[in-house]
C-alpha cells in the first residue's frame, strides 16, 4: 500500500505515539526506535513542526525547485537563471526546524538523468530523504514515465537503503503551482503515487504535494 505521514501535536501536556498512515483508515506506529513524538490527528495542518527533530539530518534530492534557481528579472543579466542556495527549500527547512539537509538538487534534470548523474556519489550519513523530482519528466520536452523511470526511481531508493540503514524516505509529487499545474504535471504526480504505492515498503513515504 501506499503510506503517507502525519505528524501532530495537538497537546504538548498529553503525547502520545506517532503513526503512519495509508488513504485507507488505518494506521500503523513507526518503527519505536525513531523515538517520535505526536498523534495522528485527522486534520494535518495542526502540524506544528516539533516532531520532524526526530531527525538528524537529510538528504534533498531534486531539480532546480530543490537547487534553489530563480529567474533574475533585474541586475546585471535580467531574465538569466541564478542559484540562490539560502533561499532554497531545504535551506528554509533547515532555518524553520534546525534539521541539517545536505542539498544535491541539480537543474533541469528529470528522474532519470539526475540518476545518471549523481549515481557514483556518496549518499551515506543520513537517516531521512527527501526526492523532489519529476518536473522535468512532465515538461513539453519530458519523457514522462517511462520503465527507465521506475529503474532510475529503484537505483536512487536502493542506493540510500544500502549506505544508511533503517533510513526513511520521502517521495514528493510534483510541486502544483506556477507553470507546473497542466494534465502532463498531474500524470507525473499520479505516476509518482502509483509507484510508491507499488512498493509496499515501510521505509518509504508519499508526500502528495
Amino acid at each position: 500500500g501506499c503510506f503517507y505521514v502525519r505528524f501532530t501535536i495537538n497537546d504538548p501536556d498529553n503525547i502520545g505515539p506517532a503513526y503512519v498512515g495509508n488513504r485507507a483508515p488505518y494506521q500503523k506506529q513507526i518503527d519505536g526506535s525513531l523515538n517520535l513524538r505526536g498523534v495522528d490527528k485527522d486534520n494535518p495542518c495542526l502540524y506544528i513542526g516539533r516532531e520532524v527533530s526526530v531527525f538528524k539530518k537529510g538528504l534533498a534530492i531534486g531539480d532546480s525547485l530543490t537547487q534553489g534557481v530563480f529567474n533574475e528579472y533585474s541586475g546585471q543579466n535580467p531574465g538569466n537563471v541564478v542559484v540562490i542556495s539560502d533561499y532554497s527549500w531545504p535551506t528554509l527547512f533547515e532555518k524553520m526546524y534546525g534539521v541539517h539537509f545536505d542539498n544535491i538538487g541539480v537543474g533541469g534534470q528529470s528522474i532519470e538523468s539526475w540518476w545518471t548523474m549523481k549515481q557514483n556519489e556518496d549518499f551515506s550519513g543520513h537517516d531521512f530523504a527527501v526526492i523532489a523530482l519529476g518536473v522535468n519528466n512532465a515538461t513539453s520536452s519530458g519523457t514522462m514515465w517511462q520503465a527507465s523511470t521506475t529503474t532510475a526511481m529503484n537505483g536512487i531508493i536502493s542506493k540510500l537503503k544500502t549506505e544508511n540503514a533503517g533510513i526513511k524516505i520521502f517521495v514528493c509529487t510534483t510541486f502544483a503551482g506556477g507553470s507546473y499545474v497542466n494534465a502532463r504535471f498531474a500524470e507525473i504526480s499520479q505516476d509518482i503515487r502509483d509507484y510508491v504505492d507499488s512498493l509496499n515498503d515501510p521505509q518509504v513515504f508519499l508526500v502528495d504535494m
